[in-house]
């Protein structure tokens, strides 16, 4: 009975240490005391459940992972196992007190990945706050461009329109200018005309300066032909009465020889007035008709040389007059045709500018169309939340075998939507400077106790231990080349874009604007 007993508190006190459930009724039922089986079962129990039979909680910890790993089933299939030599009680209190330096040690280590750990939660949330401030900005900036770019839109299309409607005014306004200059030029021509007219008749008028030197030199020829008339009419009348004077004396005293004495005097006395019969008739002539004549003829002269030189005046200041008309007209008509061939090459530029704007908007929107295509590689939405959640289950093991349970910061859906750059990025800081750490000298007692385990463990075994899991080291493998593509892929991408002025916008705005 005592035996059962025993048996019975051995073997429950053997499963309460190993946290293995059991029922107290089937326990004394298998040790019944009563039947044969039972005894042989206390019999059992009492020969081989003992403190020095039985593993501990770390080393049936150890065997599970041994059995996990693999390497359990290759040292059973060794044929020298039973060769092996076991442990003796030093080494095993020497290999315990290993075993406790290194679990202080590891729980140093712990600790110091632990404040790492939330040195990297601490510069995470850093980052989630300087990301989304930066996002903010982003997008208050991608604000202000939409809204400046839609401003000077608006500006640019009110130019366009105010442009066109001028353009339009000023084409009406250059046909009625057309039409009023034609009219305009039209009559200034009619009055030109009158006013050429008007001075080719007085011209016809002040030629009459000569038909009056040939009256004077007429008048002069008249003159001396009235005093040769005169001289002759005055001899014709001393002829007669020289005659009726002989004629009287010759009935009266013929053949006197004083008659003809006197008549011989009165012929000389005739003879030497005959020769100044001529002079006194000119001189009388000259002086009776004409003074008066070539007076008159002089003043009718003077008269017509006055008028002739202000009527020439009068022409040649109108003359002037239609000739500075004229070269206002003309020098208006050039202006306005500079002024219209301005206008419609100005009309030209723009209705260029304005097709060059819109190909070029075209063509940006195509080169950004391609750009976006050639820079956002498509994957499949499955395999990469698959590679995500396998990488993220791997990291939450590997804590979870440091004794570090993750925080809710650390959850799937959030590392999912963290930036896995940043992140690769700081836990790679963070193992640099825990590299850098003093840690080799707390340390070098855990390394030396593992390696003194596992070379007692494999003195006669030639396979060599791998704890290393295949599957979870490919996830690494696969995380690592993630990160490295998203890496690149944000270094190609230029932000710049979003805030860089157009230089072809403000040239437009400034050219146009200034007109």
């Amino acid at each position: 009975m005592q035996d059962h007993s025993r048996a019975s508190a051995l073997l429950a006190t053997a499963l309460q240490g190993h946290d293995i459930k059991f029922k107290k009724e089937a326990v004394a039922a298998e040790l019944d005391d009563g039947s044969p089986q039972g005894r042989t079962n206390a019999q059992w129990v009492m020969e081989h459940i003992s403190p020095n039979t039985l593993l501990s909680k770390d080393e049936a910890v150890l065997v599970k992972s041994l059995e996990r790993s693999g390497v359990l089933e290759t040292l059973l299939r060794q044929s020298d196992l039973a060769s092996t030599r076991a442990l003796t009680e030093d080494e095993i209190r020497e290999a315990t007190a290993t075993l406790k330096a290194s679990t202080a040690t590891c729980a140093k280590q712990v600790a110091t990945l632990k404040s790492q750990l939330e040195l990297t939660e601490r510069l995470q949330t850093g980052s989630r706050t300087t990301d989304r401030n930066q996002d903010r900005y982003i997008n208050g900036l991608n604000r202000q461009h939409l809204l400046e770019k839609q401003r000077i839109k608006a500006m640019a299309e009110d130019i366009k329109n105010d442009f066109e409607s001028r353009m339009h005014e000023y084409q009406q306004q250059k046909q009625a200018e057309r039409k009023h200059l034609l009219q305009s030029i039209s009559s200034k021509l009619v009055e030109d005309d009158e006013i050429l007219s008007k001075a080719e008749r007085i011209m016809a008028d002040s030629e009459s300066t000569e038909a009056d030197g040939q009256l004077e030199k007429r008048a002069l020829d008249l003159i001396s032909i009235l005093s040769r008339l005169n001289a002759e009419e005055i001899r014709c009348r001393l002829d007669r009465l020289y005659l009726e004077g002989l004629l009287s004396d010759g009935e009266v005293m013929a053949d006197a020889p004083e008659n003809k004495e006197a008549k011989i005097a009165l012929e000389q006395d005739l003879e030497s007035l005959y020769s100044e019969i001529e002079v006194l008739a000119e001189l009388s002539a000259r002086q009776e008709f004409g003074q008066t004549i070539l007076g008159e003829l002089r003043r009718n002269k003077q008269h017509s040389a006055h008028s002739l030189e202000e009527n020439l005046d009068s022409i040649l200041e109108v003359l002037m007059q239609m000739t500075r008309s004229t070269e206002q007209e003309i020098d208006k008509i050039q202006y306005r045709q500079s002024h219209r061939e301005a206008l419609d090459q100005l009309s030209i530029l723009f209705k260029e500018e304005v097709s060059n704007r819109e190909a070029e908007q075209i063509q940006t929107k195509k080169a950004h169309r391609r750009q976006s295509s050639l820079s956002s590689p498509i994957k499949p939405p499955q395999r990469q939340s698959s590679t995500v959640t396998r990488s993220l289950q791997s990291l939450e093991s590997f804590l979870r075998r440091l004794g570090i349970s993750p925080s809710a910061s650390l959850t799937a859906n959030e590392l999912a939507l963290e930036k896995r750059t940043e992140l690769a990025d700081i836990l790679h800081h963070n193992l640099s400077l825990g590299a850098e750490m003093p840690l080799y000298e707390s340390l070098g007692s855990s390394d030396e106790a593992k390696q003194l385990l596992t070379s007692i463990l494999h003195a006669d075994s030639h396979a060599e231990p791998s704890l290393v899991d295949v599957t979870r080291k490919e996830h690494l493998s696969d995380l690592e080349r993630e990160l490295a593509a998203i890496q690149k892929d944000i270094e190609h991408v230029n932000l710049n874009v979003l805030v860089e002025p157009d230089r072809s916008r403000d040239k437009f705005i400034e050219k146009w604007g200034q007109s």
